[in-house]
């Protein structure tokens, strides 16, 4: 499974923010994201001190050895 995990800093209190997001679409690019993400800022769901920090796609494999329940 994959995810995208934004993360915004605040320099001022040594402190960060972050959203992750499951399933992605495949085809992002980073101008798409970084628009979104200083778009959440602007709509202050991050708060306003807050600046963009970095975005990732993580790609996550796992391999169940057993389920009882």
């Amino acid at each position: 499974m994959q995810t995208l995990n934004m993360r915004w800093y605040d320099a001022a209190q040594g402190k960060s923010k972050g959203i992750v997001l499951r399933s992605p679409r495949t085809d992002l690019t980073q101008t798409e994201v970084q628009a979104v993400m200083d778009n959440l800022v602007a709509l202050k769901v991050i708060p306003s001190n807050y600046v963009t920090d970095y975005a990732s796609i993580i790609d996550r494999t796992s391999n169940e050895l057993f389920n009882l329940i």
